[in-house]
């Protein structure tokens, strides 16, 4: 879907139009509490629609005048809401008023729940079980506590006050459901992603004891959008060996950062964490221990290839950097490497933007193009072979796999 989207309104009603890959116009509204949609082959076409559409569930949804004190009144209810709609909040007050035997009865229940105690255990709002669980993730890796941040502060913001017993299915499958920040609709693998980190959060509230909304909880009923296998974006060899000049050239010292990400296949973080005493050059591999590989928390191996045999002990050897191959516990990358290719990378115009994971997709995709099967390049990658075939893996040919790895010699 294209990220510019129109919004016809019409007496409380709105739709919305967006643009889809194929061109055509979708036109989506709410009613009877689900989501709807149609299509036009024209932005008039669709317009038309939406405009149609909104006049109708408006007029079904009839109008009247309503007085000051009506209308103050709809809107403390609003606020009441919250993320839900009205209707539902006014379906939990009659239940309430029904299961208490009338209105007067409900304030005498909530003061015997309260000195039941529950209030201490439901009462935990969304924003201190945040702040805790997040306290959590202190030492995760950036990548991870940063996704885990962005989805759950952005919800503090709005609802901090909102306790977590509170958070529904409604209440959350609209919060997931939510534009980008640039307005754009979201993706399954955005939405999936979301999902993924609310049901983290909420099953660790439950394990604090926190109540919260049925069994399951709302995170684990609400299902993931099917997503198509993405092919992930990956260097070419003449990209590789143009990038390598580069940096020999003008930024010596991101060699190393460059050289084990395509042809060792590690992850950011797991590159910040190794140093050299962890190479064991005489059989060929490298030790990845679980304090390394934080993710997974498994230990893993990952056989040298030549080529990188050859370029890292070409930048241990250079004067700048000293003999670093016989100092022990020393890292191998800097923190600061990344950015500082990424710098390069665009200012010499080989890349106008960094593709996430691009080196280590690289790495596995020319893997597999060896002939190596799914499972192995896994178990070197720290990897599932499911998430290698969905994900990672770009098809190519068994020559371009050769190729790769014989960049750098």
């Amino acid at each position: 879907m294209g990220a510019k989207i129109q919004i016809v309104k019409y007496g409380g009603v709105e739709a919305r139009i967006a643009r889809r890959g194929d061109g055509r116009f979708v036109v989506r509204w709410r009613e009877a509490r689900r989501g709807r949609s149609t299509t036009a082959m024209t932005l008039e076409g669709a317009q038309k629609l939406a405009q149609a559409k909104v006049r109708e569930l408006a007029g079904k949804a009839g109008a009247r005048m309503v007085s000051v004190i009506e209308a103050e009144a709809v809107e403390a209810l609003k606020e009441i809401a919250g993320a839900r709609s009205l209707s539902s909040v006014v379906d939990v007050v009659k239940d309430a008023v029904h299961r208490c035997d009338g209105l007067p009865n409900v304030s005498r229940a909530v003061d015997a729940w309260l000195k039941a105690g529950h209030g201490r255990l439901d009462g935990a709002s969304v924003a201190v079980a945040v702040a805790r669980f997040l306290g959590l993730h202190a030492r995760s890796s950036r990548e991870h506590r940063s996704g885990l941040r962005k989805e759950l502060e952005a919800f503090v913001a709005r609802f901090g006050d909102v306790a977590v017993c509170d958070v529904d299915v409604e209440m959350l499958t609209a919060w997931i459901s939510r534009d980008r920040e640039d307005g754009g609709e979201i993706g399954a693998r955005f939405f999936n992603n979301r999902l993924a980190s609310w049901k983290t959060f909420l099953n660790r509230c439950r394990e604090w004891g926190m109540r919260v909304r049925g069994e399951p909880h709302p995170a684990e009923v609400i299902k993931k959008r099917k997503e198509a296998d993405p092919v992930p974006e990956i260097f070419t060899v003449d990209q590789a060996r143009r990038i390598l000049a580069l940096i020999r050239k003008r930024e010596p010292q991101c060699l190393n950062f460059f050289v084990i990400g395509c042809w060792m296949g590690l992850r950011p973080f797991e590159m910040r964490r190794i140093t050299w005493d962890m190479w064991d050059w005489e059989r060929g591999y490298l030790d990845i221990g679980p304090q390394v590989a934080l993710k997974t928390m498994q230990q893993r191996f990952v056989p040298i290839p030549e080529n990188v045999r050859v370029m890292l002990r070409e930048a241990g050897e250079d004067a700048r950097w000293g003999k670093k191959f016989k100092r022990a516990a020393r890292h191998c990358v800097r923190t600061t490497d990344q950015p500082h290719l990424m710098r390069l990378l665009k200012a010499a115009k080989v890349l106008s933007v960094w593709p996430q994971d691009i080196m280590r997709h690289s790495y596995i995709s020319y893997r597999l193009a060896q002939g190596h099967g799914r499972g192995q390049v896994a178990e070197w990658a720290g990897n599932s072979e499911g998430v290698i075939r969905k994900r990672y893996r770009r098809p190519l040919r068994k020559e371009d796999g050769a190729a790769w790895f014989e960049v750098g010699i």
